[in-house]
């Protein structure tokens, strides 16, 4: 509260960030996964074996993955190459309902026009067609 009436109200922000710049691109390959495709050692592959392990039955992923290359590619560049192809093909959409959603909703939905609130420019609170 105020005591009296006053015709200006004034906010001084101090902002501090750490701009350092990251190379994302920075790390190690083993050299047995340098190329796309690969196959796990035999050890790794039982130690990654919870995540290898496909969990739902889709049409439409396996139509998908049908899709991407098997030719001998860097793997940084297949990476790039899949991660954008993602990117351009399924949008970020708000869900309420709980749960994950399968590779076949995701797959169906693709990507829609987004419809956002009035005077938002954050695509945050964007729903999807």
């Amino acid at each position: 509260m105020f005591p009296e009436k006053t015709r200006k109200l004034e906010f001084e922000v101090e902002v501090i960030a750490d701009m350092t710049v990251i190379n994302p691109f920075d790390f190690f390959i083993e050299e047995y996964a340098e190329h796309f495709p690969f196959n796990y050692t035999k050890h790794l592959k039982e130690e990654l074996a919870p995540y290898l392990c496909v969990a739902e039955e889709s049409e439409a992923l396996d139509k998908y993955v049908a899709g991407i290359s098997r030719e001998k590619e860097a793997i940084v560049n297949f990476l790039v190459d899949i991660n954008s192809k993602l990117a351009n093909e399924i949008q970020y959409g708000i869900r309420l309902e709980p749960g994950v959603q399968t590779c076949e909703e995701t797959l169906s939905l693709k990507k829609g026009r987004a419809v956002t609130l009035p005077g938002c420019w954050c695509k945050s609170c964007a729903s999807w067609d």
